[in-house]
């Protein structure tokens, strides 16, 4: 198994790669890094055969990218004792005459997705490593995979797929990173597809689960720009994004004119919002006239969408979701599922039984 760490912000540029890739070899894995920090830190926790890198990277998500930032990472390879040095590196980059410098020992290649001239130096670099056999003794078991948008999803759904279909848990991987979002999940869906993972004839799945908010439509956008939908690439994966059809105690609200996305929290019921509430866990949403239906219908100009949201007759219980979950609290919702008693945990989580048939269906249809 081919163990590769692509470091790179453009997703198709990394699905191109990959797919030259895989037509000299099938047996690979393939982690994606789009900044130095997150870089280094995969270079710390794993060894890799091959690092793929574009110089032209930010030091952090959403900063402006840098020349700089990937030589840096090129340096602290060397230098720092705690990364593990992968066995090769190559540079793909437009940047190559700006970087042609900055290794005498690995290549940089220009690179274009107009030209096919940056295809040849990858392909005879890993035919070197399938030659060489340096991945020969790694065994690696590739399970169907769920993507998840942060930790605290992959907590909860582990324990929902444990009280509603515990013969799934041992048959399925759940992969996050703290904070990860959706373009994280698109991203990793993005891979797993132009991987072509297969067992035997059949390809091996995944699942990339979305909230149904503006960022999870975005990202499946996203996926469905670069993964083409009649494809063979496209067999590979299933995108789900929360909805009311899993969270049915939204379904009132929505019918009284609220356009409430369902995101894990809520998947909750009033009760378990309650006693957020009650630990000051909730904050105001933003820009809440978004959340309106149909906008039309409230006269900003005549009444405050305070007084608006009044008129729509929602109940104490369905008041609760015009607040939101604050982002260092979510850990603490899941700590309170967590030490809630297995009867009453079963019925906290009961929103999630139908995701995880879905889940289960996917994979394993009957």
């Amino acid at each position: 198994m081919i163990n590769i760490l692509l470091v790179d912000d453009s997703n198709d540029k990394v699905a191109n790669i990959i797919k030259v890739i895989r037509e000299i070899s099938e047996k690979i894995t393939v982690d994606v890094a789009i900044d130095f920090v997150t870089a280094q830190q995969y270079l710390i926790s794993s060894h890799y055969d091959l690092l793929v890198l574009d110089i032209n990277l930010p030091i952090r998500v959403g900063e402006e990218p840098s020349l700089e930032s990937g030589k840096n990472l090129l340096s602290e390879i060397n230098r720092k004792t705690n990364i593990q040095s992968p066995y090769f590196i190559i540079s793909l980059t437009q940047y190559s005459e700006e970087c042609s410098s900055i290794s005498d020992v690995w290549q940089t290649v220009k690179y274009s997705p107009e030209n096919v001239d940056w295809k040849s130096p990858i392909t005879n670099l890993i035919k070197h490593i399938v030659k060489c056999g340096v991945s020969e003794s790694k065994v690696s078991i590739i399970k169907p995979t769920i993507y998840l948008e942060g930790k605290t999803d992959e907590k909860l759904l582990a324990e929902a797929i444990r009280i509603f279909k515990p013969e799934l848990a041992d048959k399925v991987t759940l992969r996050s990173e703290k904070s990860a979002g959706a373009s994280w999940v698109a991203r990793q869906v993005i891979v797993w597809s132009y991987s072509l993972k297969r067992d035997g004839a059949e390809y091996i799945k995944a699942i990339g689960l979305l909230d149904g908010d503006m960022a999870g439509k975005q990202a499946q956008d996203e996926i469905n720009r670069v993964v083409k939908n009649d494809s063979a690439e496209s067999k590979t994966f299933k995108t789900l994004r929360l909805s009311p059809t899993y969270a049915r105690h939204i379904i009132p609200i929505k019918q009284k004119g609220l356009d409430l996305p369902v995101t894990l929290e809520e998947m909750f019921t009033s009760e378990i919002w309650l006693h957020a509430k009650q630990n000051s866990w909730l904050d105001f949403r933003t820009n809440s006239e978004q959340l309106l239906t149909n906008p039309s219908k409230w006269n900003n100009y005549g009444i405050s969408l305070k007084d608006y949201l009044l008129t729509l007759g929602l109940t104490e219980g369905e008041n609760l979701y015009l607040l939101c979950f604050k982002d260092e609290c979510k850990e603490e919702l899941v700590k309170h599922i967590f030490s809630l008693q297995p009867d009453q945990r079963k019925i906290a989580l009961s929103c999630f039984e139908k995701l995880v048939a879905e889940i289960s269906d996917y994979f394993y249809p009957t």
